[in-house]
């Protein structure tokens, strides 16, 4: 899991282009630093729940991404916590605004909101809802993008327009093999 092992280092990973060749895969990948972003890892691997017997499938995401509202009073006591579901995350200048975010109104409570991720309950029916079969666990498997589609896009352009270029016979063959794949 080379997500988990970008964390360990306190960086995170973006996937930009997955393709196989012949009898394993290749995956490449931007390396960001940020330990605020590691968290969200928690977010992007899955169980996936399988049915023995019509093989329709449920994924259970490892975590859930949570912002929590936390109102406090002038000395710093707490009043109310609020926490919701964060639907998408934000991109990165709101997500730094969110971090930061702290509001005083005119009676003197303060409200700080804050990001939180927690283990996600078990969502998955205990049996198949199409067929009533058995169902089985596997993974972890990423439940997120593989592909960056501009990064695909800009690719694929780049290979069209270096296409009509001269290289020798051996790099020829190693560039068609790999451009047939993806």
């Amino acid at each position: 899991m080379i997500s988990s092992m970008a964390n360990r280092q306190q960086k995170w990973i973006e996937p930009l282009i997955s393709l196989t060749v012949d009898f394993y895969v290749r995956l490449f990948i931007r390396v960001h630093d940020g330990a605020q972003k590691c968290h969200n890892s928690l977010t992007k691997y899955s169980h996936v729940f399988q049915c023995m017997e019509c093989e329709s499938h449920w994924m259970q995401p490892f975590g859930v991404h949570m912002q929590q509202e936390v109102v406090t009073d002038e000395k710093g006591t707490v009043l109310s916590k609020k926490s919701k579901k964060w639907q998408k995350p934000p991109a990165q200048d709101e997500e730094e605004k969110v971090l930061k975010q702290e509001e005083e109104d005119d009676t003197g409570k303060s409200t700080k909101t804050r990001e939180k991720y927690q283990l996600s309950r078990l969502s998955v029916p205990s049996r198949c809802t199409i067929c009533d079969g058995p169902l089985t666990m596997g993974g972890p498997i990423w439940n997120q993008k593989i592909h960056d589609l501009d990064f695909a896009q800009r690719l694929l352009d780049v290979a069209r327009t270096n296409s009509d270029k001269k290289l020798p016979v051996e790099q020829r063959e190693v560039n068609l093999g790999t451009t047939k794949r993806i």
